[in-house]
C-alpha cells in the first residue's frame, strides 16, 4: 500500500541497541529502509517476515537498504537475543528494543503498528507488515505474504 502523502518521521522514538545504549530512530534512518515490528519468540508471522526482508534485499537495485527490526517484547527480549535472532537471517539487519511500555505505545501507534500481549501465554497478536521508509518518510506498507520480488520492485521505483 503506497501513502499517497508519505508521513516525515520526525519525532523522537529511544530505542536500546545492541550494546543497550539508547538511540533515537530518526537518527539511524538512511536513505532505503525496512522496518519491521515483531518479537524473537514469535511462532509463525515474524520468521516468514524476516526471511522475505532478507529475500528481498537480493533483488534490490539500491546498494544500502538499511533493515530496522523492533521488539514488540520488553520482557523477554533483551539486545543479545534479539541480535541472535536477526544474524539468522542476515548480519546486517538492526534490532531495536523500546526503553520502555510509553515508547513502545508511542512508535507503536505513530507506525500504526496494533499488538496485544496474552499475560498468560506470553503471546503477543500483533500487526504484521513491513514498512518502507524512504530517509525519514513512510513510504509504503507492504502486507507480509507478499512476494519478495514484488517488494523489491516497488523499492527500486524510488
Amino acid at each position: 500500500m503506497v501513502l499517497k502523502e508519505p508521513i516525515k518521521v520526525e519525532q523522537d522514538f529511544f530505542l536500546f541497541d545492541y550494546n543497550g545504549n539508547i538511540i533515537n530512530l530518526k537518527n539511524i534512518l538512511k536513505s532505503y529502509n525496512l522496518i519491521f515490528f515483531g518479537y524473537t519468540s514469535c511462532p509463525d508471522v515474524c520468521f516468514l517476515a524476516l526471511k522475505d526482508i532478507s529475500e528481498t534485499l537480493r533483488y534490490v537495485k539500491k546498494k544500502e537498504i538499511n533493515v530496522i527490526f523492533i521488539s514488540l517484547d520488553l520482557k523477554r527480549d533483551k539486545p543479545e537475543i534479539v541480535k541472535s535472532y536477526l544474524s539468522k537471517f542476515n548480519s546486517s539487519f538492526l534490532g531495536f528494543i523500546p526503553k520502555d511500555e510509553n515508547e513502545l505505545y508511542k512508535i507503536s501507534k505513530f507506525f500504526s503498528v496494533a499488538y496485544e500481549i496474552d499475560t498468560l501465554s506470553g503471546y503477543i497478536g500483533h500487526s504484521a507488515f513491513i514498512i518502507f521508509v524512504k530517509g525519514n518518510k513512510i513510504i509504503e506498507y507492504f502486507p507480509i505474504g507478499m512476494k519478495p520480488i514484488d517488494i523489491a520492485s516497488d523499492i527500486n521505483k524510488f
